[in-house]
């Protein structure tokens, strides 16, 4: 297997090797940075101000990798959520990131922040389904607070069907 990586928009540098880090040390694949995408301004709704996430997911989707994530920092939504931090195809081929709610003023917890999520979203790729231990990876997190206290890694349950 192979991951994409691939930026929407302008995407800091750093933010794509924390990126390709974490994948490569997580799943032990080749993870490399794809040329960037333009974003998609057919994604953005006026009223709302944000972005829909399965457009950055679809870019993703069409990427050369057998799975892709875009990394985007504008604001991202889904019609049933006020914001995501990611979107995923359940087992299908992308997924997507948003950094704009990631952020904070401390460029570590972003590094940690943007690492944990980029996992989370490439785990729902490979059939991952949100964790019910609040600290593996796949724990589903609707606000930072549960971004910031799971881990970084998979627990040992979906570990196990990670490498099924």
């Amino acid at each position: 297997m192979h991951i994409g990586v691939i930026p929407v928009g302008n995407v800091d540098a750093k933010i794509l090797k924390y990126v390709c880090d974490a994948l490569h040390e997580i799943f032990d694949v080749p993870a490399e940075v794809k040329d960037a995408q333009p974003i998609p301004k057919h994604a953005y709704v006026e009223k709302r101000e944000q972005y829909l996430a399965s457009a950055f997911v679809s870019i993703a989707a069409r990427g050369e990798c057998d799975k892709n994530i875009a990394i985007t920092d504008v604001d991202a939504y889904s019609p049933e959520l006020n914001f995501v931090f990611g979107q995923a195809e359940l087992g299908g081929k992308g997924c997507m990131i948003s950094i704009h709610r990631l952020r904070s003023f401390n460029s570590g917890t972003l590094e940690e922040r943007v690492k944990k999520e980029a996992v989370h979203e490439i785990g729902h790729t490979l059939g991952l389904s949100h964790c019910q231990d609040k600290k593996c990876v796949m724990s589903y997190s609707p606000s930072i607070n549960g971004v910031d206290y799971k881990g970084r890694t998979l627990c040992p349950r979906c570990e196990r069907l990670c490498s099924r």
